[in-house]
């Protein structure tokens, strides 16, 4: 969910950078890139918790058909994309 807001979010800014003046681009462009960043950093965190959790469980369970898969900034960023409904 976190993801999806965030996307939508960097879509109102892009719109939103269009209509700007041309003083302010260079501050709203570093201050989306800023933000952004620092998003992307907090999702990498989370991710990196998760697979550590993920590769301790396929350690643990000896049996592969039930080994999880490890998540990914990208793979998440697609499922973030597709529209749900």
């Amino acid at each position: 969910m976190r993801l999806r807001s965030h996307l939508a979010w960097l879509e109102r800014r892009h719109a939103l950078l269009n209509g700007v003046p041309a003083e302010r681009i260079v501050p709203e462009v570093a201050l989306t890139k800023e933000v952004d960043g620092r998003v992307r950093a907090e999702v990498a965190q989370a991710i990196a918790e998760v697979n550590a959790l993920v590769r301790h469980h396929n350690l643990v369970v000896t049996a592969t058909s039930l080994h999880l898969t490890v998540a990914t900034l990208e793979g998440l960023l697609e499922v973030a994309r597709t529209p749900r409904g």
